[in-house]
């Protein structure tokens, strides 16, 4: 994103991840190649000659990319387009570990680790200040509770 507008729609971003342990203790062959400059994600079995399907989306991850660049390229104009008011949304989808809750929550210890969704909250809670205050209530069955809190506090709510 270089700038969220209104009028933008759907992006489609996707990370490849670096083999796990067990993957490398196997000495498994790597399967995709990543063209972050292109913008592509090319699928090949190594075993087979002119195996190549690639795919392209507006943007994409290789392995060795940092939970920063993610961030950036991915939650930071966006985050900024929900404080003024727009509605935004980011969502993980894939198949059993292929790296969704690393990519949104990874080490939030961390401050290199740290996932989208940690970095969200603490790039929201900057916005908080003199009038810009950004405020996120649930209001259900008669208990109020504040979305933005890392620990749940429900008020309940008397007439």
């Amino acid at each position: 994103f270089t700038q969220v507008m209104p009028s933008e729609c759907v992006k489609v971003m996707v990370r490849v991840r670096p083999m796990n342990k067990k993957e490398s203790e196997k000495n498994c062959a790597t399967t995709v190649k990543a063209d972050e400059k292109d913008n592509s994600i090319v699928l090949f079995n190594p075993n087979e000659k002119d195996s190549e399907k690639c795919f392209s989306f507006d943007y994409v991850f290789p392995q060795n990319v940092s939970q920063k660049h993610i961030y950036e390229q991915s939650g930071f104009h966006l985050v900024d387009a929900v404080v003024e008011g727009y509605n935004g949304t980011i969502l993980a989808y894939g198949q059993t570990g292929c790296g969704k809750t690393f990519t949104m929550m990874g080490v939030p210890e961390s401050e290199d680790l740290k996932g989208v969704i940690p970095v969200s909250y603490t790039h929201l809670r900057a916005h908080e200040t003199g009038r810009n205050l950004v405020c996120r209530l649930l209001l259900e069955k008669k208990k109020i509770t504040y979305l933005l809190s890392l620990y749940s506090y429900n008020l309940l709510l008397n007439q």
